[in-house]
């Protein structure tokens, strides 16, 4: 049995008309992209629970689940 990490990923921003968790926190990182690396040892099997623009988040990250 693989390890889960379940991403809650619903939010959009006030700023930007993106999903927040694909927003960047620097120039080269965006939220998802730290979260994942944070991880990243664990090899975890991503599950992510979105609702606003989630197509764009699905474009970003297609090896993660999508619920």
């Amino acid at each position: 049995m693989s390890l889960q990490l379940v991403i809650l990923g619903a939010g959009h921003s006030i700023n930007d008309q993106s999903p927040k968790s694909i927003q960047k926190i620097n120039l080269t990182k965006r939220v998802l992209d730290w979260q994942i690396q944070g991880f990243s040892k664990l090899k975890p099997e991503v599950v992510f629970v979105g609702g606003y623009e989630i197509e764009k988040v699905m474009e970003l990250f297609p090896q993660f689940q999508f619920l």
